[in-house]
């Protein structure tokens, strides 16, 4: 890899210390790099930013000194925040696969549509679109992070221990499975943006997070108030109630209603850590494993049984299930 350091000097780009206000990061630098070897999408002259952790690859931009420069450390400095929390909340040491200079990648290209990321291995993918309009609300004063930045690094945080304990295919067919994976990448979008301080909000197409997490929660009410079976609801990969919905739309309004209840942030920090701790399912047509090992981890994680609650669900419960969740708390 050639990597060429623009030689331009951090001050003639940056504010000296004495004059930046309050406790503000000191300025990132930049490199333009001609060779560069992608981790997932790109060609092989970009720019990158160096943060703290994050490397913020810009695909085929060779006159990075044209950017703002203290919107670029504030961008940066967030997605270190992100990546910071979301290892603090999990308790999930993903793998490193390639890096820059020991950095995780935030690859910016416009040879991806939406967003592309590994499961359970650092780094994502973005196309321009995402990024230009983050970039123009920051330089604005909107300090607000795409849902999709969170959505997909929730994947690097989705390690292969999770889906054997909790994942099934549904009604569709034995290759419709996966659901909860993207159910919990839309639900740490909702959940996540409290643990970064650079920012006030998540961003989705105009709308916030609040409304987002609305959305999703609506589909939980639906579910509740309407004569649905398990199999009904939560055995499709579309739900019955709304057009263009499907499973883990309904999971996710179950996670938001759960981390509500049942301690906020606290309760998901939890929830990571009992997950794994379950027994492997049979397969993923083992439908009673799969409930009962999300009652048991939702009920520790809250610290309380919750078989009341997955009753109102409709999820039936084994019997050693709610055995073993008594005698967990009772400990």
């Amino acid at each position: 890899m050639k990597a060429l350091l623009v030689a331009v000097p951090y001050l003639a780009l940056f504010p000296t210390p004495e004059s930046r206000a309050g406790d503000a990061p000191p300025p990132v630098g930049y490199k333009t790099v001609e060779g560069y070897k992608r981790n997932i999408a790109g060609g092989d002259k970009v720019s990158v930013w160096l943060g703290r952790r994050t490397a913020l690859v810009i695909d085929g931009e060779l006159e990075p000194e044209k950017r703002d420069g203290e919107v670029m450390t504030e961008i940066v400095g967030v997605f270190d925040e992100v990546f910071d929390a979301y290892e603090r909340i999990t308790g999930v040491k993903p793998k490193a696969t390639r890096q820059f200079e020991g950095r995780a990648l935030v690859e910016v290209s416009d040879k991806v549509g939406g967003g592309l990321a590994h499961h359970g291995r650092l780094g994502i993918a973005v196309g321009d679109g995402f990024f230009e309009g983050l970039y123009r609300r920051f330089k604005g004063g909107e300090k607000t992070l795409d849902q999709i930045y969170f959505y997909e690094i929730a994947r690097n945080y989705w390690p292969s221990t999770f889906n054997p304990r909790i994942d099934y295919h549904t009604s569709k067919g034995v290759d419709d499975y996966g659901w909860w994976t993207v159910g919990f990448n839309n639900a740490m979008s909702i959940f996540l943006p409290a643990e970064i301080g650079g920012i006030t909000d998540m961003y989705y197409f105009g709308s916030g997070g609040a409304k987002f997490a609305a959305g999703m929660e609506r589909n939980l009410t639906a579910y509740l108030e309407g004569d649905y079976s398990w199999e009904e609801g939560w055995c499709i990969n579309l739900v019955p109630w709304a057009e263009r919905t499907s499973l883990n739309d309904l999971m996710t309004g179950l996670l938001v209603r759960l981390h509500r209840d049942n301690g906020g942030n606290e309760f998901i920090r939890k929830l990571y850590r009992e997950i794994p701790k379950r027994r492997e399912l049979r397969g993923r047509d083992d439908y009673q494993g799969a409930r009962d090992n999300f009652y048991i981890a939702a009920s520790l994680a809250a610290s309380k049984d919750l078989r009341a609650f997955f009753a109102e669900l409709r999820w039936e419960i084994g019997k050693e299930a709610k055995e073993e969740v008594a005698k967990a708390l009772v400990r």
